[in-house]
């Protein structure tokens, strides 16, 4: 079974908690990978910063937390 992970990054907030945009990412890869793996996967964690910038490196809390947690 492969295990994977999403990171998810959305430079304009639209203003919710979390994005329609974010919400439909999820959504386009849980699709994707039910297509393509079928029941041979899960999703460990999914990682999103919702209304970053991805001009600055220092504001990606989530990619920088997702890394940590590869390197592990």
């Amino acid at each position: 079974m492969w295990r994977g992970i999403a990171y998810i990054r959305l430079s304009k907030d639209d203003g919710n908690d979390e994005s329609l945009s974010v919400i439909n990412r999820k959504k386009i890869i849980q699709e994707y990978l039910e297509k393509f793996f079928k029941d041979e996967y899960t999703i460990v964690d999914v990682y999103v910063d919702d209304g970053i910038s991805g001009k600055t490196d220092d504001s990606s809390a989530s990619f920088f937390r997702m890394v940590d947690d590869v390197k592990l």
